[in-house]
């Protein structure tokens, strides 16, 4: 017995569907496979954040100033920013405290004439605080390990005094990019 065309069309459709949905999953599942590291910097970087808003949370109602953190070896990559916009958000996320914008960091910290070392001592400490009105300064180091791992260690600093006030450390997936740095 001959299948007719309709018959064939739907047995090739069904088929045809059945391979679309297969490939939907093997797409969804990759994709998600590729988020993972992400998702689990994000993760890692919010319990930082959550640590470090309970200790700051200590202090009274604050404005907190979330700086770079830099590389321990001066290494350039987009990391230090993207690993201090991550924890401002969460920080700004608690609603307790206030986290001063990045352009007016920045612009403090140009008209201090401050590098981005991540090495504040409290004369430093108090300038940037008095400079923006924040009682309290993030900051910290990034270190780079083997199988392209970070280590973040971050620091909420007094700006009064520069007495640390809470320290936090997660290792996580480099999700960044380092910056060619040209001879």
């Amino acid at each position: 017995m001959k299948p007719t065309s309709g018959l064939l069309i739907k047995v090739i459709y069904s088929y045809a569907s059945k391979a679309l949905n297969s490939m939907k999953r093997v797409l969804v599942f990759g994709f998600i496979f590729m988020s993972l590291p992400c998702l689990q910097a994000e993760m890692s970087l919010k319990k930082v954040a959550a640590e470090l808003a309970a200790q700051i949370r200590k202090q009274g109602p604050t404005t907190v100033a979330v700086l770079a953190l830099p590389h321990h070896d001066n290494h350039k990559s987009d990391g230090p920013m993207t690993i201090s916009e991550i924890l401002a958000s969460n920080l700004a996320a608690d609603n307790k405290f206030t986290v001063v914008e990045r352009h007016k960091l920045n612009q403090a910290l140009s008209e201090l004439r401050l590098s981005t070392t991540g090495m504040i001592d409290p004369q430093t400490a108090k300038a940037i605080g008095q400079m923006l009105g924040a009682e309290v300064i993030v900051t910290g180091t990034l270190i780079n390990l083997p199988d392209d791992m970070c280590e973040v260690n971050v620091r909420a600093l007094l700006a009064k005094n520069g007495r640390v006030i809470a320290a936090e450390r997660t290792t996580l997936e480099r999700t960044w990019k380092d910056k060619r740095v040209l001879n």
